[in-house]
């Protein structure tokens, strides 16, 4: 069975942006109000943790909800739709620069740092 790829993205303030790839077997989650939501909490979570990997991710406790890992989300969501669904990769932006002095703002653009982690 082919995985589709569904991407979900966060925009913090105008400051920091992240995009989120998820993967899932069909569009039925696409069209699952629970499934948006967990994939915007996802992106949210990405801008104010800004885990260094996926794995990192998974482990991290929840800013909309402490009690629960990003993993047991993920889980949750698994189990509601009954297809299976990960988090490939994600793109962090922020305005700030990273500290390192190799890197030049290219035309003073406010979005010049850039990660993407799988």
């Amino acid at each position: 069975m082919e995985t589709k790829r569904f991407i979900q993205t966060y925009n913090h303030r105008h400051q920091i942006g992240v995009m989120a790839e998820f993967a899932v077997e069909t569009s039925i989650p696409e069209r699952s109000s629970d499934f948006l939501a967990f994939t915007r909490s996802v992106c949210m979570h990405l801008a104010h943790q800004q885990p260094g990997d996926v794995r990192e991710l998974l482990e991290q406790h929840l800013i909309t909800d402490e009690a629960f890992t990003v993993l047991d989300a993920l889980n949750q969501q698994i189990e509601t739709l009954n297809e299976r669904i990960s988090i490939n990769r994600f793109v962090i932006w922020s305005e700030h620069l990273p500290d390192n002095p190799d890197l030049t703002p290219p035309d003073k653009s406010p979005a010049v740092a850039m990660k993407v982690v799988k």
